[in-house]
């Protein structure tokens, strides 16, 4: 019998990538670190979607940076850096999560996420929106700090939810088929956005869903979100 104090390594790139709960299923597209393949300080063409098939793919991507345990997030600039599909089904997004920060120099109304009729902004010093047709202002901002960020909008249902704080009001407009990050559908004002992971359902989860993927993703991210 062979006996030996020296660690054990596992070591086989083969082995598939176990990925962390989301906290609730039946969400049709993921985006998350694991997916990132381009090298640190690398630009980023494209995010694949490791559930529903539907690649964010860029011409002026944004950058990939590490977190301190070595898992990837994407660094975009505020300049002209956006990752974006512009064929997701129609109906397949009513719910909008994203680990994700701003960083404190964005300005006025810059566009973190936009859908066809729906954006999560900065708004200006005052918070987070919203604006699914009439703005939803939310005082959290993403401001240098990791947030877990859940957007809801359909016809009749507008919220925004981050860190478990909530801003809700009538919608007036859907994600409808598109998804961009980074900016809006022209595509123009830019964010400073840092984002993680995305995950997107078909339907309008409820507040208590919503507090369940935000657990999940504490548990997943220790050292970004408390």
């Amino acid at each position: 019998m062979l006996i030996t104090t020296s660690p054990f390594t596992l070591n086989n790139a083969a082995l598939p990538i176990v990925h962390h709960s989301a906290g609730v299923v039946g969400y049709t597209h993921r985006w998350t670190p694991y997916e990132i393949l381009p090298a640190v300080d690398a630009a980023c063409l494209s995010w694949t979607d490791y559930v529903g098939g539907l690649a964010l793919s860029a011409t002026n991507g944004p950058t990939v940076k590490a977190l301190a345990d070595g898992r990837k997030y994407l660094q975009h600039d505020g300049g002209n850096d956006t990752i974006r599909s512009t064929s997701v089904p129609s109906g397949d997004v009513a719910t909008v999560i994203m680990v994700a920060r701003g960083r404190a120099t964005d300005t006025g109304t810059t566009i973190y996420a936009s859908g066809t009729g729906v954006s999560i902004n900065r708004n200006g010093t005052t918070g987070t929106v919203i604006n699914p047709g009439a703005a939803v202002n939310n005082p959290t901002k993403l401001d240098n700090t990791w947030r877990l960020v859940a957007a809801v909008a359909t016809a009749s249902d507008a919220r925004l939810i981050i860190d478990g704080v909530k801003a809700t009001a009538t919608a007036a407009g859907i994600w409808g088929t598109a998804l961009r990050l980074g900016a809006n559908g022209t595509p123009a004002n830019f964010s400073m956005l840092d984002v993680a992971e995305v995950i997107t359902y078909p339907t309008a989860l409820s507040d208590a869903d919503i507090a369940l993927v935000r657990t999940a993703m504490i548990a997943a991210y220790p050292a970004l979100l408390t």
